[in-house]
């Protein structure tokens, strides 16, 4: 075969390119002109093309021009990701890859719309790209995360790395009840607590929290949450174990330099 001999594959590559160009001869790119020889299809005329353009699109969408694609959003820790269609697409193989800059104000596991940008070609088959349009659902209604005070605003930072948003939480909506209650403020207070610089508290400061979602990413927004619970500190724990083992070190050496086992009585 000459495209074989052109490209100087070996024997054993030859299987790949036979399907690569069975799957480009369905799909009409290409045309078999003689048993093992192959052209592309002859260009179309411009009316032909913007036709041809639209009846693709319609098929990219299910069949239902102007309508998105609804799917499930699974983004990368890199930024880029894919959706998971809720229904086949047809002459479609795989998810719909969404670049980074595509993505706009979803999060991971987010039930979303995309809308179909242009289609591309791979060894499996024809691939698609995207880009949001719209969010059908949220996936979190709130999110685990390291909590950090910072001089422009305290923030938590999410542990799942597919959560690209930092969550920021305001003054005053750091304090869980239990801490609201240690610092003396009533439940019937919590207004008065919000938008105040409280000091720094220990039990929070570097702590694994669980904060509510108050406001979703929009339009190039950080979400904004309240702490709703601590789930334990790090920091704390690490300091916590030191100590421990520390002290323990300590009172076996006391006892090995106070305490030794006396010697045997000689028998007379």
């Amino acid at each position: 075969m000459e495209i074989s001999q052109g490209l100087h594959l070996a024997k054993t590559e030859r299987k790949a390119l036979f399907k690569m160009l069975s799957k480009l001869r369905k799909l009409n790119l290409i045309v078999e002109v003689a048993p093992g020889k192959y052209r592309l299809k002859a260009k179309k005329t411009e009316p032909e093309e913007r036709k041809s353009d639209r009846k693709e699109a319609q098929v990219s969408r299910g069949g239902q021009a102007g309508k998105a694609i609804s799917g499930r959003l699974v983004l990368h820790q890199d930024g880029y990701g894919f959706v998971i269609p809720e229904e086949p697409i047809p002459n479609i193989e795989g998810d719909i890859f969404i670049p980074r800059h595509a993505v706009e104000d979803a999060m991971h596991g987010d039930r979303v719309a995309v809308e179909v940008r242009r289609t591309g070609f791979s060894a499996q088959g024809q691939r698609i790209e995207g880009r949001i349009v719209r969010v059908l659902n949220r996936a979190h209604p709130s999110v685990v995360g390291l909590f950090r005070y910072g001089p422009h605003g305290n923030v938590v930072l999410p542990y799942d790395t597919r959560i690209h948003h930092q969550v920021e939480i305001p003054p005053g909506q750091e304090l869980t009840a239990a801490l609201r209650k240690k610092l003396g403020f009533a439940a019937a207070e919590e207004a008065t607590t919000r938008g105040r610089r409280l000091p720094r508290l220990p039990e929070l400061d570097g702590a694994v929290v669980n904060a509510e979602l108050v406001r979703y990413p929009r339009g190039g927004l950080s979400p904004v949450g309240r702490v709703i619970e601590i789930l334990g500190n790090p920091a704390i724990s690490a300091w916590t174990r030191r100590s421990s083992s520390a002290s323990t070190t300590c009172r076996m050496n006391f006892r090995r330099k106070h305490y030794t086992t006396p010697k045997r009585a000689r028998n007379l």
